[in-house]
């Protein structure tokens, strides 16, 4: 016998905008991490590249850098 469809969201979880500011605003990284980004900066930098595309690159914003 065939089943009738499920209804809802497909798969996984569905956030929305605003769950998914409020999770990202929590995330925090290592400091580890914080180096390596910097130090991606700095060599994009060199490659001739502005702040902006430099930190977008490394996935931040100018406001955090």
């Amino acid at each position: 016998m065939e089943q009738p469809p499920e209804s809802g969201p497909p798969t996984g979880i569905v956030l929305s905008r605003f769950q998914e500011d409020h999770e990202m605003a929590g995330k925090r990284d290592k400091p580890e991490e914080i180096v390596l980004k910097l130090r991606q900066v700095e060599v994009l930098q060199v490659q001739r590249k502005s702040v902006q595309e430099a930190v977008r690159q490394i996935g931040v914003t100018v406001q955090t850098y």
